[in-house]
């Protein structure tokens, strides 16, 4: 016999007064959440201007002394512009997803400058 209830079970209903059943709350039976997870490192360490030099290239050291040069002496015909920095946008952060959780990290390229100063010379 088909009676289109989801239970055979039979009874006389109780009532209560109230509209939703008295007793712990569901709420109550739930599992303690889990420890959080060790933190997840969201960037490189910036290196000090001695790590940064031991590891450039000859090449790259070459650019710095140049530009720095150009930067500081009366002797030379220079321009300085800005230009937004292209990974950020000129922001200093960027958006990470870390286990599925958006975050905001500071940019890995400009370490949060924003702009790159650009030295123009003759």
């Amino acid at each position: 016999m088909c009676s289109g209830l989801d239970s055979d079970v039979k009874g006389h209903p109780v009532e209560t007064g109230e509209l939703l059943p008295s007793g712990p709350s569901i709420l109550t039976h739930r599992k303690p959440p889990p420890p959080p997870p060790d933190s997840v490192p969201l960037g490189k360490p910036l290196k000090t201007k001695d790590q940064w030099w031991a590891g450039a290239s000859g090449a790259d050291r070459a650019s710095f002394v140049e530009g720095e040069f150009a930067r500081k002496s009366k002797l030379v015909e220079m321009k300085e512009d800005q230009k937004k920095c292209a990974t950020c946008s000129g922001k200093g952060t960027i958006n990470v997803n870390r286990g599925g959780i958006g975050l905001a990290a500071v940019c890995p390229r400009c370490h949060g400058v924003k702009e790159d100063v650009l030295v123009t010379y003759e």
